[in-house]
């Protein structure tokens, strides 16, 4: 099942990812690994634009504003492939946006 995070427009996503194994136990992200990640709007048949996932205390995180995001709904996942080895794939992950009350300036 996806997860939803729901944000106010101007907040920024900041998103850790913990990677697990078939018995899981977190596998420890580093540099040895490719990820990549990838986001779209889920309104129409709107383009991707990469996201610039990092490793972090090894797990993957991701940080991203949201003040230029103009759909209130966007889709990502984010994949980690070792040097060798199969990927890994999250779900998909839904990023729900509303409207600040007061403006953003």
């Amino acid at each position: 099942m996806a997860d939803t995070i729901y944000l106010i427009r101007g907040q920024d996503l900041d998103l850790t990812a913990v990677f697990n194994d078939e018995a899981g136990a977190p596998i420890v992200i580093d540099e040895t690994y490719t990820i990549t990640s990838s986001m779209r709007s889920m309104k129409g048949c709107q383009d991707s634009f990469a996201l610039s996932p990092a490793v972090s205390d090894g797990a993957v995180t991701i940080n991203r504003v949201t003040d230029d995001l103009a759909d209130p709904k966007y889709v990502f996942d984010i994949i980690v492939k070792p040097s060798s080895g199969s990927r890994d794939i999250t779900t998909r992950i839904y990023l729900q946006l509303e409207q600040p009350i007061t403006p953003l300036t």
